[in-house]
C-alpha cells in the first residue's frame, strides 16, 4: 500500500513526520497539500496513540 501511495504522489511518514521505514509501527499518508495538515491534527494526540 505505501509503495502505491508513494508512487501516486502522496507523502508518508510517522506520526512526527519523519519518513516512514519498512518496520514503523505508526503511518500518516497523505498528498502533499493535506500532509502537514494531517500532522499538525495529530500532534495534541501523539502520547495517547500506540507507538
Amino acid at each position: 500500500g505505501v509503495t502505491l501511495a508513494m508512487e501516486s504522489g502522496a507523502l508518508t511518514g510517522d506520526f512526527s513526520g519523519n519518513p516512514s521505514t519498512g518496520t514503523a509501527r505508526q503511518l500518516v499518508i497523505a498528498n502533499p497539500k493535506l500532509f502537514r495538515e494531517l500532522l499538525k491534527t495529530l500532534h495534541p494526540f501523539r502520547g495517547r496513540l500506540p507507538r
